[in-house]
């Protein structure tokens, strides 16, 4: 086994301790036990909290942010958290609005966070549950009890958490995640074990000329083991189950989701995913959102999967709302989810008379930073003056030249921005590729994308 690992028995630990650092903007890591929060808790809505086994990252901390989780609790890999973890994240994150558990069916996780819940409503809180079994492949598994929870999780979380953001009950976040739960469909395919860090071994044996259709995200079994054929007709046999049992009609709007298992490179998902999409044309289908990346893992397996979910108008509208989490992020407007939130709600709220503060910082990774307004040219004039005096000796001609290359410097790390306010935390992966200036000082962004740039007015 080569792992970069140090001891099989702290990687959960150490992983945990590597994301709090990498997203300490994002989220806070608690230990002892062990759970994940939002850096700056929500008010006044539902939270949502999810949680499983380890192995499946990004899946679920990688979701805690704004328009998706308030709270995920890693256990061991591939073991359920156990209910004294469950519980202080879900009566750390109760607002008074209630509490939705999203459940994987896994026999473990359904035991555990059932516990948690009851001990959470003997103190008073309000808790719903909503399980997930979008796995076609089997009925039965070795840890479940009915079909499986898989792929289909990302898009409950993302579309609930949406419906929580805009203000909704309990009740009818929880009805919005059972009517995601009752329209998706997934199904996968291994061509390679994973490899358990504290078992040293693949978890399951195949040979090389084989693959595993329809293999759960821990290495359950399938449906059945074939031998290895071209991606087509892989995704083919992935995708006529989910839509036999799914039942999507001609002319109706889905989103389809090709997920990657955690050892498949990009390029052959993309593969997976052309095919598919030939398929549900040449059923009338139609492709109206997309989704193709390593979301719901298993570790280092081989493999993919393919899930479909049915839309509707208001469906649509939760999946496009804005989203700020480590691992999925897009459409932050006015600030709203962003990685700096709290810089921008300062600003927003007037604290600093309306001005941008002095002492934010802008982090090293931006790019695509485009000046709109007055300040392009006010940052090139000054970038200009910056220029003539480095070269006091050179003509007009080429201190404009060297002011402009200090311009497009700026342009492209934001390091002249600091005047301007730009708030600290956006780092590489912001919240949108363009930005447009607001009212009132007011810091905005729009767009979808890893860059952004707030800029004032």
């Amino acid at each position: 086994m080569k792992k970069l690992i140090n001891d099989p028995r702290r990687v959960v630990a150490e992983s945990l301790a590597g994301f709090g650092l990498a997203h300490h903007d994002l989220v806070r890591v608690h230990t002892d036990p062990d759970y994940v929060v939002r850096r700056e808790p929500a008010r006044n809505k539902v939270a949502l909290v999810s949680g499983g086994g380890s192995g499946h990252e990004p899946l679920h901390a990688g979701y805690v942010g704004y328009g998706m989780l308030d709270a995920a609790v890693p256990g061991a890999v591939f073991t359920s958290p156990t209910p004294d973890q469950i519980l202080p994240a879900v009566t750390g994150t109760d607002t008074g609005a209630g509490v939705l558990l999203i459940v994987k069916n896994y026999t473990g996780d359904i035991l555990n966070f059932e516990t948690a819940a009851e001990l959470a409503q003997a103190e008073g809180i309000s808790v719903a549950t909503v399980v997930v079994n979008d796995d076609v492949a089997v009925e039965d598994s070795l840890y479940t009890a009915g079909r499986r929870g898989v792929a289909g999780t990302v898009l409950v979380e993302r579309i609930a958490g949406g419906a929580a953001e805009r203000g909704g009950s309990l009740e009818q976040v929880a009805a919005v995640a059972e009517r995601v739960n009752a329209n998706v469909r997934s199904m996968g395919v291994a061509l390679a074990p994973c490899t358990v860090p504290h078992a040293g071994e693949p978890s399951f044996a195949l040979a090389d000329t084989e693959i595993e259709l329809g293999v759960g995200i821990h290495g359950e079994p399938g449906r059945r083991r074939m031998p290895m054929a071209a991606a087509d007709s892989i995704t083919d046999q992935l995708l006529e189950p989910v839509l036999q049992d799914l039942g999507a009609a001609s002319g109706e709007p889905v989103l389809l989701f090709v997920n990657g298992m955690g050892g498949t490179p990009l390029s052959e998902l993309y593969i997976v995913y052309r095919r598919a999409v030939e398929v549900l044309a040449e059923r009338g289908i139609r492709v109206a959102r997309s989704l193709v990346g390593n979301y719901i893992t298993a570790l280092d397996m081989q493999g993919a999967s393919v899930t479909v979910l049915r839309l509707d108008e208001e469906l649509t509208e939760l999946w496009d709302s804005p989203v700020h989490t480590p691992a999925l992020r897009w459409g932050c407007e006015h600030g709203a989810g962003c990685a700096v939130g709290r810089e921008l709600d300062a600003c927003r709220s007037g604290g600093n008379g309306g001005e941008p503060a002095a002492a934010h910082r802008p982090g090293p990774g931006h790019r695509r930073c485009r000046p709109r307004g007055k300040h392009g040219p006010g940052l090139f004039r000054r970038g200009a003056e910056a220029g003539r005096r480095r070269n006091p000796g050179n003509s007009r001609r080429r201190a404009e030249a060297g002011g402009h290359d200090l311009n497009v410097q700026g342009r492209r790390r934001c390091g002249a921005l600091v005047r301007y306010g730009v708030p600290a935390g956006l780092d590489g992966g912001g919240c949108g590729s363009g930005t447009r200036p607001c009212r009132r000082g007011r810091h905005a962004c729009r767009g979808q994308g890893r860059h952004c740039c707030p800029w004032e007015s």
